[in-house]
């Protein structure tokens, strides 16, 4: 009787140890749940708008829903602090933007740094642009320049510290043009505000001019290279001698520090499958974002140095450091 006690445990244990791989690959399967992308703008907002298309693509991936939370305000800081707070166990992804990534850090003591974070994928970039009002008398930026150079111009940006915020203060001294900025919650609701007449300028992206085509005028971009978007739309280096003006306006997704390398390498693969394709890259570039992916931890980190290399000296030049 004893053997077949003996015989029918053993039995059992040569089946748990067979099952055991397919147990354990069940327990590491992921994703088994949605997954949060939070974005720290609000919604409407090009980074809501190509954030979810960031999103449906991934979830064809993954075979999970890839559900946006918006977490708006506080220079984007409360938003990555979501991120910073949740597990890092891939399910709460954050959205990679400038402030986030490269300007705040930069700018002002903040709990979080680029290190703290593990980048998936960069999948576009774009450059802030200083719009007027369709009716505005300032046809072109010398007009906008000798009308500031008269009094101080009312400029509506997103927030302080951000690329527009940064690239007007650059104008200002380019042109040595004195400007009173107006910030707003996003850039829409500048956008907004100059349509409304309570500013004479506001800097946006270039999506914002297909957006309220018809309604403001672009006067330069603010960078150092021009947009297919906007062919017939110098840049303010072009236009003022000895300006240098170059902006750091990139998207993409990352997770927490301590994220399992499996869901990592998981998360690369899936932008890779879904994101870095020409059908993406032609339904991205709809909303005037210049598409440029860049794949892995490894590139991704070092195109965020770059960003952070370029801005250091600009954040130290103006000294809006806190």
């Amino acid at each position: 009787m004893k053997w077949k006690i003996v015989a029918n445990s053993l039995v059992m244990i040569v089946m748990l140890v067979c099952l055991l791989p397919a147990l354990l690959s069940a327990e590491d399967k992921y994703p088994k749940k949605p997954i949060s992308m939070v974005i720290t703008f609000g919604a409407g907002g090009a980074a809501s708008i190509s954030g979810k298309m960031e999103a449906d693509a991934l979830e064809k991936a993954l075979g999970q829903p890839v559900n946006l939370i918006h977490k708006p305000g506080g220079g984007t800081i409360p938003g990555v602090m979501s991120v910073m707070n949740a597990p890092p166990d891939g399910y709460t992804l954050l959205r990679v933007s400038a402030p986030s990534m490269v300007t705040n850090p930069l700018i002002r003591k903040t709990p979080f740094t680029h290190n703290d974070f593990i980048p998936i994928c960069l999948t576009s970039y774009n450059s802030p642009v200083l719009y007027v009002r369709a009716d505005s008398p300032y046809k072109d930026l010398n007009d906008f320049i000798e009308a500031g150079r008269k009094k101080t111009m009312l400029v509506g940006v997103n927030q302080i510290g951000a690329p527009p915020h940064l690239a007007a203060m650059q104008l200002s001294q380019a042109a040595d043009i004195k400007f009173d900025t107006i910030t707003y919650k996003q850039i829409p609701k500048s956008i907004l505000g100059l349509m409304g007449g309570h500013v004479e300028a506001a800097v946006g992206l270039l999506f914002d001019n297909k957006k309220n085509d018809g309604k403001i005028r672009p006067l330069a971009i603010l960078d150092n290279r021009r947009s297919e978007h906007l062919p017939d739309v110098p840049t303010v280096n072009e236009l003022i001698p000895g300006a240098d003006i170059n902006s750091w306006v990139r998207a993409g997704i990352s997770v927490k520090k301590g994220t399992p390398e499996n869901i990592v390498n998981t998360l690369v693969e899936a932008c890779e499958q879904e994101l870095n394709t020409a059908e993406f890259k032609a339904k991205a570039e709809t909303t005037n974002h210049a598409f440029n992916f860049v794949s892995g931890p490894e590139a991704c980190n070092k195109v965020i140095e770059e960003g952070i290399a370029a801005y250091k000296p600009v954040i130290e030049k103006l000294g809006i450091k806190k």
